[in-house]
């Protein structure tokens, strides 16, 4: 089933985001399924205050756009 919505997406033209992937066996396994990006405990955990963490990395450019991301969903 997981194959068969990679495919269709795919075949929508969209990317796949695949989320909760907290073991090796399950990345391993998605990454042959053609997942475009992959999100999960195996890979970081989560940041608790996104905002605090940003100002803590403020100069850098990424965080720049996050956190103008961040601010315009808020409004």
């Amino acid at each position: 089933m997981v194959q068969s919505t990679v495919t269709l997406a795919h075949n929508l033209g969209m990317r796949v985001i695949v989320e909760g992937v907290e073991t090796q066996q399950q990345l391993d396994l998605i990454t042959e399924l053609g997942s475009n990006e992959i999100q999960g405990f195996l890979l970081g955990r989560p940041t608790p205050n996104p905002a605090s963490h940003l100002q803590a990395h403020a100069d850098s450019p990424l965080s720049r756009n996050l956190h103008e991301c961040l601010t315009v969903s808020e409004a």
